[in-house]
């Protein structure tokens, strides 16, 4: 049996083989690495966590005990357990 990793592999590499025969992608593709062998290019870094998830750390912190998160987390699984059920019968 495939991953998910192996499935997003082989379509990617599907892509690129289709992409190679481009002439506009190969071109830009060019330029791309021309860019970063100058040292044009650089992968940006990002020194704070995503802001959802700051915000809802800062929300559980002021607002919720153990037992209202622990009701939460209940009404969260008992929802997916009725979307899939759902989606099963109907």
């Amino acid at each position: 049996m495939k991953t998910i990793v192996d499935i997003v592999n082989q379509v990617s590499e599907n892509q690129i083989d289709k992409f190679s025969k481009d002439k506009k992608y190969n071109e830009l593709r060019e330029y791309y690495i021309e860019m970063k062998s100058k040292g044009l290019i650089s992968q940006k870094t990002y020194t704070i966590p995503p802001l959802d998830t700051v915000g809802k750390r800062l929300y559980h912190s002021k607002y919720c005990d153990e037992e209202s998160h622990d009701f939460l987390l209940l009404r969260k699984t008992l929802l997916l357990i009725y979307l899939i059920i759902r989606i099963i019968f109907y």
